[in-house]
């Protein structure tokens, strides 16, 4: 068992904090900072048209819900305010 491990291939990425580019250590900053915009530019971004459609669901939801909590709040309420009179 144990394939893949302790093969003599380097350590592992994560615990190699700095990579050696042209001779030189490189800051870890720039790294990441590097990596992250090499990776946003494989995401598929939402064209605007469906953001817009999504935007209005989300806004349609939350006051949807506001409405409907709003709504239980009041009838509790009343419900209490006769219980304790």
């Amino acid at each position: 068992g144990g394939a893949g491990r302790g093969q003599g291939k380097g350590p592992p990425p994560l615990i190699v904090e700095y990579q050696m580019v042209k001779g030189k250590r490189e800051n870890p900053v720039t790294r990441f900072l590097r990596e992250t915009r090499s990776e946003l530019r494989k995401v598929a971004w939402p064209s605007r048209q469906e953001t817009t459609n999504l935007t209005i669901i989300v806004i349609a939801v939350t006051l949807t819900m506001a409405a409907s909590l709003g709504f239980i709040d009041y009838i509790f309420s009343k419900l209490f305010g006769l219980l304790i009179r």
